[in-house]
């Protein structure tokens, strides 16, 4: 099923080999690693496993990946869960992409939310957006564009740029909330500070049917956005225009 929006903002599944999520020092070594076992690096690989043979939660995980990357899926799974069971929130979102896709496993829409949804309670940023996608396409659960919306929203909150380009789109077509342009469009524009060019098209339609006195007080938002955060910007806002 095709994500329903007609201003045509592409989301992929965050399952990219090398997240620009992981932070911790720890996490780039085991990504190095991984690269270098990809590339045939024999050493790298055996320091890699020695570590999650041990019950490295991070080796765990991108050895997984590293063996996903060679179409070796019961072996990914494998460490996927190794890593999993101690509530890697990197390894339940890569599960979540093999239930969802059906890689080395028979597709299950409903365990591939459930996995999601772990990683997203943890805080993964590519879990919160493909649970939100999940429930935007009705995929292993009733379709709701209110709880995409709140989804996408807790991604934007952490400084996504797609999330919160998509929840601008939500403002402006009235999917899971209120239409609400000036809303719209500050979130566009500040997605589009972000990096997401694909965001200028829905400002660009936006400002078609829009006064200044409504482009004044959304610039004013994105602001408050980079301030505070989407969530209690967009609160604010609200409980002023009330």
């Amino acid at each position: 099923m095709r994500y329903p929006n007609i201003l045509k903002i592409i989301i992929a599944f965050s399952i990219v080999f090398f997240s620009l999520h992981l932070q911790a020092m720890e996490n780039k070594l085991a990504q190095s690693l991984a690269f270098k076992a990809f590339q045939g690096n024999q050493a790298a690989l055996k320091e890699l496993k020695s570590a999650a043979d041990v019950g490295d939660a991070v080796a765990q995980n991108w050895l997984g990946s590293y063996f996903r990357e060679k179409h070796d899926f019961d072996h990914a799974l494998f460490w996927f869960n190794k890593a999993a069971e101690q509530n890697n929130s990197v390894a339940l979102n890569n599960l979540g992409f093999l239930f969802s896709e059906g890689y080395g496993v028979k597709a299950d829409s409903p365990k591939a939310l459930q996995y999601y949804k772990r990683s997203a309670e943890l805080g993964n940023l590519d879990a919160l957006n493909n649970l939100a996608l999940m429930y935007a396409q009705g995929e292993g659960v009733k379709q709701s564009y209110r709880e995409a919306y709140v989804w996408f929203e807790k991604a934007a909150d952490k400084g996504d740029g797609l999330a919160t380009a998509n929840i601008g789109i939500y403002y402006a077509q009235g999917f899971g909330v209120q239409k609400n342009d000036t809303i719209a469009f500050a979130l566009c524009k500040r997605a589009v500070l972000m990096g997401v060019g694909q965001a200028q098209r829905c400002k660009a339609e936006l400002i078609k049917h829009m006064d200044q006195t409504q482009i004044t007080r959304a610039d004013q938002l994105t602001n408050r956005i980079q301030r505070v955060g989407v969530r209690n910007a967009i609160n604010e806002y609200l409980s002023q225009s009330h």
